[in-house]
């Protein structure tokens, strides 16, 4: 991906927080627990796919999805 690419990108997807930080909060399982908003700017749909450096660690919840114009989803 080229730097304008990137600038394009960041444009049309926001992403709320940048960074995650895992806290005391904790679910019913006792599983430590955060979340990120991804929000679409654009016009059109977005597809997005998250990864995580160690998938037994990190359960990321929707993985894959997909944003229609205007629209946002909490992972």
């Amino acid at each position: 991906m080229t730097a304008s690419n990137q600038q394009d990108w960041k444009k049309q997807v926001y992403v709320n927080p940048a960074d995650v930080y895992f806290s005391d909060r904790v679910d019913a399982e006792g599983k430590n627990t955060g979340s990120i908003d991804l929000i679409n700017r654009s016009n059109q749909n977005m597809l997005f796919k998250v990864k995580t450096t160690d998938p037994t660690k990190f359960i990321v919840k929707p993985n894959v999805g997909q944003l229609t114009p205007e629209s946002s989803t909490k992972i």
